[in-house]
C-alpha cells in the first residue's frame, strides 16, 4: 500500500519535473544524467544493485538445505 501511496503524491511532480528537464535539455534526454550530483548518485546506486545482484545468485545457487552452520565459541 506504502509505494501506491507515494506513487500518487510524487508522480505527478515527477512527471512535471521531467517535462521541465526535456524542455531545458531541448528533448535531450543525456542531459539528465551528465550533472555533478547525478554521476554521484549513479556511482553509489550500481554498485549496491550489483552486491544485491551477485548476492543473490549465490543464495539462489546454494542447494536446499545447505545452510551455513553457525558455531558459536565462548572465549
Amino acid at each position: 500500500m506504502a509505494p501506491v501511496l507515494i506513487a500518487v503524491i510524487l508522480g505527478p511532480l515527477a512527471e512535471t519535473e521531467l517535462r521541465r528537464g526535456l524542455a531545458i535539455g531541448q528533448g535531450d534526454v543525456g542531459v539528465m544524467f551528465t550533472g555533478n550530483i547525478t554521476l554521484g548518485v549513479h556511482a553509489v546506486i550500481l554498485p549496491a544493485v550489483g552486491i544485491v545482484v551477485v548476492a543473490r545468485l549465490r543464495s539462489s545457487r546454494r542447494p536446499a538445505g545447505a545452510e551455513e552452520s553457525k558455531t558459536s565459541s565462548t572465549v
